[in-house]
């Protein structure tokens, strides 16, 4: 590998060795269906969080929420042998007051292609002839077998899977969808690297932002702290390690220094980011172009971190959460802080 990282980290540092999806091989003459990308305001929409607390978030309102929906819509697509494609035109993640400094597709920003471009020849004769269908949040997220939770057995024969567990469906089919852009994933990964994480790591997520206007309350910083102890005694041989912390709101890395000074941390709230208080949607409209590539690639350098650190610790009141547990290997490593249930119980939901 050509990062000094720990092994966990090829999978995602290198380019996957699973083949690229064809978009195409699907029923031209069927339904087309339209996944429409709303990473923001959704007119009262609510999305239910399958957490012990039975949270209710009034917006959709991260990439990550996209992305989660995407990945069950587009293999909800597949299954049914049905082309896709993602409609973009009304993306709050790009929509901004000065129009010069709009970004034509999110996606293609950061991303390999996701389904059929809008104007391929199959989505316009579908439209023309009246057959786009609309697949929403709903048609992925509702149903126990749509989100293919834990339990599931899911086959689907158009690319030759069949019994595969809801989790390890979502695994390879997130790989296979969810490309970052070649310059996106070295700069995740030597970023990683000038971290000094060569070794096994452990990482914290901490999400701040505009989870306050959502109703939430934070989880104490002493859970993280009591997890941590935990987990060097079991997963560490009782030997610190370096722990990275991913963070919306850079405020809380001095208090959390200050609380275990023998402990190290690092994070890109180190690396020209300590002036982000939190992670507010509605923000994004007064952005240049140069402030939401800023902003993406330390969530990249974040997210990456979340998927290849031998342990995570983090909470189930961010999308993130659910993005990086199936990104990592295993379930082991995977701890949920604000939760009164085991983990385990919390994500054989997701």
């Amino acid at each position: 590998m050509p990062y000094k990282l720990p092994e966990s980290a090829a999978r995602w540092c290198l380019p996957t060795t699973l083949p690229r999806l064809s978009y195409r091989e699907c029923n031209p003459d069927g339904t087309v269906n339209k996944i429409k990308f709303i990473a923001g305001l959704t007119n009262g929409l609510k999305v239910k969080r399958l957490t012990s607390h039975d949270r209710v978030s009034n917006e959709i309102s991260s990439m990550l929420v996209f992305l989660q929906m995407m990945l069950l819509d587009a293999i909800k697509s597949y299954e049914d042998n049905q082309c896709f494609f993602i409609s973009e035109d009304r993306n709050h993640l790009i929509v901004r007051d000065d129009k010069s400094q709009e970004i034509p597709s999110f996606i293609n920003r950061y991303f390999e292609p996701i389904g059929l471009n809008k104007t391929d020849p199959i989505v316009m004769k579908a439209e023309k002839e009246g057959r786009l269908g609309e697949l929403t949040w709903k048609d992925g997220w509702e149903s126990i077998d749509t989100r293919r939770t834990e339990g599931t057995i899911n086959s689907i024969p158009a690319l030759h899977y069949f019994d595969f567990s809801g989790r390890y469906l979502k695994q390879i089919m997130l790989q296979r969808i969810w490309r970052p852009l070649p310059h996106i994933r070295h700069h995740a990964c030597s970023t990683l690297e000038s971290h000094g994480l060569s070794d096994d790591f452990m990482v914290w997520s901490i999400r701040r932002g505009d989870k306050t206007i959502e109703g939430f309350e934070y989880t104490e910083l002493q859970k993280y702290f009591e997890a941590t102890d935990r987990a060097i005694a079991r997963h560490f041989d009782h030997k610190a390690p370096l722990i990275f912390i991913a963070t919306d709101d850079c405020s809380v890395i001095p208090g959390i220094r200050k609380m275990s000074p023998e402990w190290t941390f690092v994070s890109q709230c180190d690396r020209g980011h300590s002036d982000a208080k939190g992670f507010v949607l509605r923000d994004m409209k007064k952005w240049d172009i140069a402030t939401t590539d800023a902003h993406y690639m330390k969530f990249f350098v974040e997210l990456f971190a979340l998927a290849t650190a031998k342990y995570y610790i983090g909470v189930a009141y961010t999308n993130v959460a659910w993005w990086a547990y199936f990104m990592r290997p295993n379930r082991w490593s995977f701890e949920l802080v604000d939760q009164e249930r085991p983990t385990q119980d919390v994500v054989r939901m997701w």
